[in-house]
């Protein structure tokens, strides 16, 4: 008696374009490209960079609304789309395949994916854990962007602290554009020693002071902020700035040998990576020749805009049958 044999393994799933990242422009180029007929894949990991921000900013029409509501409607969106698919889950590694002109892509809950075309809106993670408090305070009373929650901290008493693992002088430009924009009650600290001299003429200039020390760690509530450093007693204060570094939020550029500008990946004008068939959006995307990306929600669905629909006309543009375009 012969025992039923077993199927034999099914092939990886297969699909137009796979986009890896669920946030703004990962879920905008899912738009763009369902709603042309394409068939999508999106990988979100569900760790998001602003996860802890009460609401997103600079969008009209939506303005000042969570950006955990701007996700939920845009999946909202993408699930009435018969040509999307919405998966829960990371993408842990990848292999750019040139003859068959596509990415094989391998996810955390073991599954395998062939692609045309990836999408890679992964963004950056900030890093908040170098400053005791910073990880508490981060999104609620502590904030990295004058242009996104500057406009909610006018003229109130403002700290700028310079973060380990930033360069001071990021937090001595914060502290005079805040001081030009947003309030006329700026302190800075940071060690005199870090600042550029051109710098440290400026700030008494134009009406910032500087307290001469590192910051040792941040509490309160918000409107009600205090500030220990290795210098002076604790410093009171209503709203803290303080700029983090950042990492790479994933690591499939480099995995899929990408150009790379740090944890960055860099892209052409139409959002194309150095791999033909990867492209990249949003934070962890940058222009080649810029030293580093703007990391705006409204930039993030511009590009992921942009680059879904060049994705689309360079799948478009495959086609044999399909004639290249030649210059008039």
């Amino acid at each position: 008696m012969t025992g039923r044999q077993s199927p034999p393994n099914p092939g990886p799933e297969t699909c137009d374009v796979a986009i890896v990242g669920g946030g703004a422009a990962g879920l905008e180029s899912a738009l763009v490209l369902g709603r042309q007929g394409r068939s999508v894949i999106v990988f979100d990991s569900g760790d998001y960079r602003n996860a802890r921000s009460t609401g997103a900013h600079m969008l009209i029409g939506i303005e000042g609304t969570p950006p955990a509501d701007i996700r939920a409607r845009a999946r909202d969106e993408l699930a009435a789309l018969d040509t999307v698919r919405y998966r829960r889950t990371a993408v842990t590694d990848g292999r750019a395949d040139a003859e068959r002109d596509g990415v094989e892509l391998a996810c955390d809950d073991g599954t395998a994916i062939f692609a045309r075309r990836v999408i890679v809106g992964s963004g950056l993670r900030d890093v908040i854990d170098g400053l005791p408090g910073l990880s508490e305070s981060h999104g609620r009373y502590s904030f990295h962007c004058p242009y996104c929650h500057g406009h909610e901290a006018r003229g109130k008493d403002i700290v700028v602290v310079s973060v380990p693992g930033t360069p001071p002088m990021k937090a001595a430009y914060q502290a005079l554009y805040l001081r030009d924009r947003i309030s006329d009650r700026v302190r800075l600290l940071a060690e005199r020693s870090s600042i550029p001299e051109v710098l440290l003429a400026a700030l008494p200039e134009t009406g910032v002071e500087l307290i001469d020390g590192a910051a040792t760690g941040i509490s309160g509530e918000p409107g009600t902020v205090e500030v220990t450093s290795t210098s002076t007693g604790p410093l009171q204060c209503e709203v803290v700035f303080a700029v983090p570094p950042t990492v790479a939020g994933g690591d499939l550029g480099e995995r899929l040998g990408a150009e790379m500008n740090g944890g960055c990946i860099v892209v052409d004008d139409h959002g194309r990576s150095s791999v033909p068939q990867v492209f990249a959006a949003g934070d962890c995307a940058v222009r080649r020749g810029e030293p580093e990306p703007l990391t705006f929600v409204a930039q993030a669905i511009g590009e992921g805009q942009k680059v879904a629909v060049w994705a689309d006309q360079d799948l478009f543009m495959s086609d044999p049958r399909i004639p290249v375009p030649t210059a008039q």
